[in-house]
């Protein structure tokens, strides 16, 4: 089993950086709907104030849950970087390789970690490799 860890959480600064952005911005979604449908509970259960003073209201009772899921963010923005090098490195380094192939250069066969998605493109690009290596020898 191989049990390296990484040590970058940035491998593609783009792609990692966007789905982090995403997740902030889907929290801020939920947590306006969930304000909002507490503002209309509170609304069609309770007397009837002024939309303002149901919004203070909100904030006074609910203020420690919004704080919790403050705390939370981070810690969910670390798991999405972590999900994502499992496919971000793996198309990194398939990217790396196809440059030295198509530069001409013949590559060392790529072996990625267990956990990683898409092996079998690394398998694929070995075997490709290995006959363009292979072909090269007979020439």
């Amino acid at each position: 089993m191989n049990t390296c860890r990484r040590s970058i959480f940035f491998i593609d600064r783009k792609v990692q950086g966007a789905l982090v952005v995403r997740t902030c911005i889907y929290w801020l979604f939920c947590l306006f709907s969930v304000s909002l449908m507490l503002i209309c509970w509170a609304a069609y259960t309770g007397p009837l104030k002024p939309f303002s003073v149901m919004a203070v209201e909100l904030y006074h009772r609910h203020g420690p849950v919004l704080l919790a899921s403050l705390i939370l963010l981070p810690i969910t923005a670390m798991d999405v970087l972590r999900l994502s090098n499992r496919f971000v490195g793996p198309v990194s380094r398939v990217r790396g390789a196809l440059a030295e192939l198509a530069a001409g250069q013949a590559i060392e066969p790529i072996h990625l970690r267990e956990d990683d998605y898409w092996t079998d493109l690394a398998g694929n690009l070995n075997e490709v490799a290995t006959r363009l290596n292979q072909s090269d020898s007979r020439s």
